[in-house]
């Protein structure tokens, strides 16, 4: 890790942290603007997302897709190669916190802009960077990098390319110090800001 960073280890998240990782990584979506566009109320976003991404991301823990530290204060979602659609079963539990999240005028909005960004993903096969986020207070040391480091590691192992959205420039930044590369732009839909797609081949 770069100096100053985070000395606690990258660990795989537990099945029992679930719930505080979800609420890190909804903390870190707050100034996020396609959150912002999807979630239009800031109130409700903060109240109900972190439950939201926790009741999406418990099927990823289980299977080891998740990488966390001591204390959650980042953490980096996966999904293992043909494996990035979530399964219908898998999704329901978290749906009506994310349509509190949301708010229910929003909802059909929010599905097309979800269904943008899964009409463009790649058909071939690759492991899927779903979600990385780091607590504000604890950005900037390197913990992010520190994140995604196991399953990029894996991709070279295995000889497997990776890919990822990316809606700040920030973010984009940090990914392409990582070798991904940015191959389209796209609106989730009307008026919102622009999704990036990235790629990573094997380096």
């Amino acid at each position: 890790m770069p100096a100053g960073a985070v000395n606690e280890p990258v660990r795989l998240a537990r099945p029992d942290e679930w719930r505080a990782v979800g609420e890190v990584l909804a903390r870190s979506f707050w100034d996020d603007p396609c959150w912002a566009w999807v979630c239009p109320d800031p109130a409700k976003m903060r109240r109900h997302l972190g439950l939201a991404i926790g009741r999406t991301i418990r099927p990823n823990i289980a299977k080891g897709w998740v990488w966390t530290v001591d204390g959650a204060h980042g953490a980096s979602v996966w999904a293992a190669p043909g494996s990035w659609k979530q399964p219908i079963g898998e999704a329901l539990p978290a749906v009506p916190a994310f349509v509190r999240a949301i708010g229910l005028r929003d909802v059909p909005k929010a599905l097309r802009g979800f269904a943008a960004m899964e009409h463009g993903h790649p058909g071939e096969e690759h492991w899927y960077l779903e979600i990385l986020g780091v607590h504000p207070d604890h950005q900037g040391k390197g913990l992010g990098s520190a994140l995604m480091q196991p399953v990029l590691e894996r991709c070279e192992a295995e000889g497997l390319p990776a890919y990822l959205e990316s809606s700040t420039d920030r973010s984009a930044l940090l990914y392409r110090r990582h070798g991904f590369e940015e191959f389209d732009r796209f609106p989730m839909g009307p008026g919102s800001p622009p999704q990036r797609r990235m790629w990573r081949e094997v380096r």
